[in-house]
């Protein structure tokens, strides 16, 4: 939700723009969301690079590497990967969806 859209809600919902608490808890909720999924797309993506080019060095796979490993670790760390199959990115991302219906 941008902040035109929860300005508006905040007009119908009589508020106006005098309640800045509320507009600024509807902004902060929204730019949650978004990071969320931004982040849940860059773990799709990492997921998928994994197939395409395991252990590949280029610039791109490097970023989500650096971005999705710190929070993918302490996943592995209490379940393992079984066989060749690493579920630490299906726990997170299911992890991140419950946050999202949270958010909203």
């Amino acid at each position: 939700m941008n902040n035109n859209a929860a300005a508006v809600l905040l007009a119908l919902d009589g508020a106006g723009f005098g309640d800045w608490l509320a507009f600024l808890r509807i902004t902060l909720v929204g730019l949650v969301d978004l990071t969320l999924r931004i982040y849940l797309f860059a773990l799709l993506l990492y997921w998928l690079t994994s197939f395409v080019s395991p252990g590949g060095y280029a610039p791109g796979v490097r970023l989500l590497a650096q971005l999705c490993e710190p929070v993918l670790k302490p996943v592995r760390r209490i379940i393992p990967p079984i066989g060749q199959i690493d579920f630490s990115v299906l726990w997170v991302s299911i992890a991140i969806g419950a946050l999202l219906i949270l958010l909203r």
